[in-house]
């Protein structure tokens, strides 16, 4: 969650020492080390802290309160595709 005044928009899952994204499966110490040098290099001052998802991440209250849009906001449903994804990658 960023914080106050600065934005975000990179949803990630974290399991244990591992983090989760559009990329697939890092480590977690690296991969926070390489997003907040990036995010640095855009907005100097940008922070951020990692909170447990307060809603369903595809509700509507979830999607509002994040800014992201809802599933069926998109042309044809995202869903199906994203299962597929995350299917690819088996955590070991």
């Amino acid at each position: 969650m960023p914080i106050t005044g600065t934005r975000g928009g990179h949803l990630v899952v974290l399991r244990g020492d591992r983090v989760f994204d559009w990329t697939g499966y890092a480590p977690r110490d690296a991969f926070l080390n390489e997003y907040f040098a990036a995010m640095h290099r855009i907005f100097p001052e940008w922070d951020a802290r990692f909170e447990p998802a307060d809603a369903d991440p595809i509700s509507w209250e979830f999607c509002r309160t994040h800014h992201h849009r809802h599933p069926s906001q998109f042309l044809h449903d995202p869903l199906p595709r994203a299962r597929a994804y995350v299917r690819r990658f088996a955590l070991g």
